[in-house]
Formats: structure tokens, sequence, C-alpha cells
């Protein structure tokens, strides 16, 4: 038994297109002493054919040429938006897959609040997809039930990290005109068991299941604050918190994210989308109150995508400029902090209580400015007594 060694490990996204193609079914995904899933091949039962190494993402480009347009969107629907991460792009493209009696694959979680790729395929479950997930998601074995249906002439749409796409995409090795993909604008991935041992530590403080858990809220706007829920009882998730303050400072990734060859305006999806970050700059005219997406359409089924669904969305030009201009991954990959390495040697090493606030909570390159804290936790105070002055101002009324 030996690790796929033709490669650097940081060069190994862990999209599993080995692990799937493979005719001996030699090849599995372990996790590391990180937490990351690479393929493991048993040498007694490999033959050398080299399929694994032919659908190999890293050694085939499945990268489009050119962006053809760029657009700024926010669905028609306030419930999709209210619901969504940003202004609701995923869930136009999976209604019209959707409405073909298509299936759509995303990330969701599950009741283990584990992230894996699960489909759905109709409009009421395209929510568990929807969302940001700032975890490296479980592919099991999606791919090859991706091709089971696309054989059988079924559309569908497969939504995930650029990484993940092309993988399929080489997996699969050839187009089908019935496969449409959408790559989202990814920073990087933490490991799965780190997501795991912080919920555990999430359930153990709190004393209590987490039954819900989500990355991104609309509750006080647009934004990156998110919520857990223990015991009926749902708790606001700040910058702050351990897990989500490494992950926005990007000490947590998966080694490859540092090397990431879809950091830039290269894409392998028909369409890529993301938060349109600092849209009001270029377009003030634009209510960014419901959160706003940017989206890049990549190839020709991209435009004819966006066509269909003009009729539920709201789309306005834009640049790629303007996109990338706080979106800096789809310009270059994440710098990867010095702490990144001692992180990963320390976690599975210490108590975890000890490990988050010695390394996720204090570490040396967190520098927390009380003046950056207060302007959050006030709109969040403001916001609800505005809530409460304008119930109370409205009850009057429909007394008097």
């Amino acid at each position: 038994m030996a690790n796929i060694s033709i490669y650097k490990k940081e060069h190994c996204f862990g999209c599993t297109a080995c692990y799937n193609v493979c005719p001996q079914d030699c090849i599995t995904m372990e996790f590391d002493n990180e937490g990351f899933k690479f393929p493991i091949v048993y040498k007694s039962a490999c033959i050398n054919c080299g399929v694994c190494v032919i659908h190999c993402p890293i050694t085939n480009d499945f990268i489009n040429k050119e962006i053809k347009q760029c657009f700024g969107l926010i669905h028609d629907s306030s419930e999709i938006t209210n619901k969504s991460a940003s202004g609701g792009a995923f869930t136009a493209i999976a209604d019209l897959v959707i409405q073909q009696e298509g299936i759509v694959y995303g990330c969701g979680f599950n009741d283990d609040i584990e992230a894996i790729t699960m489909s759905v395929d109709n409009a009421e479950d395209v929510s568990k997809l929807r969302g940001s997930k700032y975890v490296q998601c479980d592919n099991l074995s999606q791919y090859s039930e991706i091709k089971k249906q696309l054989n059988l002439g079924i559309e569908v749409l497969y939504a995930s990290t650029p990484c993940n796409v092309s993988g399929l995409k080489a997996f699969l090795g050839k187009n089908f005109s019935n496969l449409t993909t959408v790559d989202l604008f990814c920073h990087g991935v933490p490991s799965p068991v780190l997501f795991n041992k912080y919920i555990q530590w999430l359930e153990k403080k709190y004393n209590g299941k987490v039954t819900e858990y989500s990355f991104r809220d609309k509750k006080y706007g647009w934004g990156t604050q998110g919520h857990f829920t223990i015991r009926g009882k749902s708790r606001i998730l700040y910058g702050t918190d351990p897990y989500y303050n490494s992950f926005l400072q990007a000490k947590t990734y998966r080694l490859s994210c540092y090397e990431c060859k879809f950091a830039s305006d290269k894409r392998p999806g028909d369409i890529s989308i993301g938060d349109f970050w600092g849209v009001e700059h270029f377009h003030p005219e634009i209510d960014t109150t419901r959160g706003v997406s940017a989206i890049l359409i990549n190839t020709e089924k991209g435009i004819s995508i966006k066509q269909r669904m003009e009729c539920k969305v709201t789309l306005f030009e834009t640049s790629f400029d303007n996109i990338s201009f706080l979106n800096k991954q789809l310009v270059y990959p994440t710098i990867k902090p010095q702490i990144r390495d001692l992180i990963y040697l320390k976690f599975q090493e210490l108590d975890f209580n000890k490990f988050i606030h010695e390394y996720l909570f204090s570490s040396p390159e967190i520098t927390i400015k009380i003046k950056q804290l207060i302007p959050t936790k006030l709109k969040v105070y403001i916001r609800k007594i505005s809530s409460l002055v304008v119930n109370k101002t409205k009850n009057r009324s429909e007394k008097r």
C-alpha cells in the first residue's frame, strides 16, 4: 500500500477522480494526519494501467480559455435571496435544471453536520445545497453516479469548487451536452476532521447537539455572519469564532489551495458564481440590501443558461476587474500563513480546547482590533432596536 506519489502532495485536490475511475477498485480515499483525504493505492491489486493518471485533473487542462461575459445578479424573489449567501444565483440556475426533470449535485450538511456532495431533484430540496460551506466537501462516489445519470440522458447540474469541477471533467473524459457545471469563487477549504472536532467542541461547550449550522446568514444583512443551533437556541456566529476566524485568515486550508491553478480568470465551469463584494463602488445605483451575486459566463452553454434565467433575476453588466476587486482569489491563490503547518501539527496532538485558545484564538498572527469588532456588534443591536421600534409603531397604528 502506498500513496499515489507521481506529484507533490501540494498538488492533490482530493477530488476523487482517480478513486472513481480505477477499474480495479484498488484506490481508496483516506485521511492524512491533517484530516484531509488523499488517494491510497493498494499495490497488490494495481495492474499499472495508468487510468488514474490519465484522468487526474493535474495532468488535464479543463479550463476555459476566456470569460465571455460578467454580470451582477439579484434573484427577483426576496424569499430566495433571504435564504441565500449572496444574490441567489445558484438557486436560479438549479431551478432551470429541476424544471427539465434534471438532478442537481452540490454540497450540503448531513444530520451530523458533515459536508458531503448530495443530489436533489425537486425545487424544495434545493435549499439543502444553498449557502456557503467553509470546509472541504466529501465527494464520496458522486462522480460515478453523475456519469450514470448523464449516460441515461438526464440533465445534470454540478456545482462545486473549481478543483472538483475540473476533477469531474477529468473523470468523465469527454463533454456531455446534458451536463452544466458551476464553479464557486473559492478561497480554500479547511480540514473536515478539524471542522468535526470544532463541532464537538461547540456541543461540549453548550451542552447539546448542533442540529443546524450556517456559515452565512441574512438575519442581520448581507455579510459574513452565520449561526448554529443547539438545544433549540440559535446562536450568532461571528468572525471571532475560532474556526470561522481561522478560515477568514486562511490559516487552515488544504495545501493545494495555496498553489491553486484555478485562482485566475480561467475557469473550469460553464458559469462561475460568488459574492459581488464591493459592488457599491462600481454600481452605486444597485440596492445591495438583499445581497448581490457575481457571475462569470465562461462557455456558450453558460450564455444559454444566463438567457434562460433572465426572467427570474435582475442582471446588470459589469467587468471582471470590478468583480475581482475584492475577490482576489480570482487573480491569485491565497498566501499561505506561516502558522498554517504548525496548526495542523498541533490540532491532533493537543487537547482541543487548549488547541483552540493557543492556535485559533490567540496565535501571534491574530490581531483583533476593538475598533473592528464594535461596529459589527453595534450594527446587530441597532438593527434589533430598530426592528422593535418599527413593530411598536406598527402596533400602535393598527390599534388606532
